[in-house]
Formats: C-alpha cells, structure tokens, sequence
C-alpha cells in the first residue's frame, strides 16, 4: 500500500536530497521548501532532488531552491540541477524549482544509458531563475508537462538533445535512448535565453523523437 508523507517548513540541505527505488509512496509537500544552500562546483551532478528508479509515486507541493542569484551557471553548471530522474515509472510530480545554476529538471537515464523515464505527469509547478537548460528529457517515453510556469531561462526552454546514444528498441518499443511521447502543453513561459526547443543531434542512425 502507499505510505503518505506530509512536510511542512524549510529544509536546508548541504547535498542532494536522494530517493531512491521508492515504490507506491505519496508525498504531500505542503509548500514545503527543500534549499541546498550552496554554489555547487564545475561539472559534477549535483541536483538539489534526484529521483531515481522510482515508481507508482505521487509528490506534490513541494519546492526546491538554490542560491544561484545569475553568476557562476551555464554549461559548466548543468549538473547543479533542480531535480534529476533516473530511471522513474508512473509518476505524478508537482515539484517547483528556483533559483539552480544548472538545469531546472533533467530527465536522463541511469549511468549505464539502458533505461528511459515512462508515465510521467508534471503539473501545477513553476521553474524560475535557471541557470542553464530549463527541461532536458535526454530519456523519456510517454512524458507530460502541462500547466506548468517558466520564467528566466538563461539558455534554451527545452533542451531535448541526448548527444551521443541513439534509440534502442525491442521490437518497436523504445527501450533507451528516447524522446518518445513527450507532451509539451498549456504552461506559460516567459525569459527564455535562445532556443523554446533545440534538439541537435548528431549522432547514427539517431533518435527517435515524437
């Protein structure tokens, strides 16, 4: 059975917050801010929530922050995220991002590049003061962001390149290396730096997109 969670408050937190395989849980955040309350270094992964491996799991009202305030972001920073999945199935998230240096949620596969993020609804949240990429769905299958905001996203709204691996497939189901199903729909934006959505990608025989 689900087992409920209710937070209330301000966290502050000096590392990733991690869940990790969570099965059936529900998270009621409240308005609860979770803050990780330093400028992160160069190239490391360093998200302020990572969800990885989860399934069948609600979270909503929750927000997490850093304390980017518009220098030290960009590519350099992109690990300094708001929220990473890994590897998720049949999730509902409202999860708000403020103020990272990198990414405001990036949705990759595990490390070994053999999973894809399916089911996912995100709504009802805001991304704002993102110093990089404002979404990043390297690995999706049947992924929705709706009723969403966005606003100040230093470089592109969506960024949907994987860069180096192409698609994978059982049959015809993709099985990695994905952006498949992936619903874009009813948010606001605003502030974006360059592209609303860019996706380059120069890899063989490539990625199927749709």
């Amino acid at each position: 059975p689900a087992v409920p969670a209710t937070l209330s408050g301000c966290y502050a937190t000096t590392s990733t917050v991690a869940l990790s395989g969570l099965n059936g849980i529900t998270i009621n955040g409240n308005d609860a801010t979770v803050t990780l309350g330093s400028l992160g270094p160069k190239t490391i992964q360093r998200p302020v929530l990572s969800l990885k491996g989860d399934t069948d799991d609600t979270i909503s009202g929750l927000k997490v922050a850093s304390v980017y305030g518009g220098a030290e972001g960009g590519a350099a920073y992109e690990g300094d995220a708001g929220v990473l999945l890994e590897g998720d199935s049949d999730l509902a998230l409202s999860i708000s991002v403020a103020n990272v240096q990198g990414d405001c949620a990036d949705l990759y596969p595990t490390t070994a590049h053999t999973t894809l993020n399916t089911n996912i609804t995100w709504t009802g949240s805001s991304f704002v003061n993102c110093g990089y990429h404002g979404l990043v769905p390297e690995a999706v299958f049947g992924v929705t962001f709706s009723t969403n905001k966005f606003n100040t996203i230093a470089v592109d709204l969506i960024d949907a390149e994987n860069d180096k691996y192409s698609t994978g497939f059982n049959g015809k189901q993709p099985t990695f290396a994905a952006i498949d199903g992936f619903t874009f729909i009813n948010n606001v934006v605003s502030h974006w730096g360059y592209d609303f959505y860019a996706s380059l990608q120069p890899q063989l025989p490539g990625i199927q997109e749709q």
